[in-house]
């Protein structure tokens, strides 16, 4: 993703400026929900995970971290590295788990 600055998030939307293949910028978002989930309060790569409903983040560089319901009444810290499944693909925001 170093391909694609700076970051931001709206809830479970990350925003970023990507480089195209031809050098340009594009302006792109990626709805975290269609990759991540919440299992027990905590983040796993999941297509259709709908992390979003149960979590509470902030992002930090390429990290996710994340204040996330149990199912058990308890809100627990996690977080997770999305170099490892977030990408940019021609200058798109885009995950890689499907």
């Amino acid at each position: 993703m170093a391909s694609c600055n700076p970051y931001t998030l709206d809830g479970h939307v990350m925003h970023g400026t990507c480089t195209t293949n031809d050098k340009q910028t594009r302006t792109s978002s990626l709805d975290l929900n269609q990759c991540i989930g919440n299992a027990f309060g905590r983040l796993v790569w999941q297509a259709h995970g709908d992390f979003g409903s149960s979590c509470k983040c902030s992002l930090s560089v390429s990290s996710l971290y994340c204040f996330c319901h149990s199912g058990h009444g308890n809100d627990f810290p996690t977080s997770l590295d999305l170099n490892t499944n977030v990408g940019n693909d021609n200058g798109v925001l885009t995950c890689y788990i499907f």
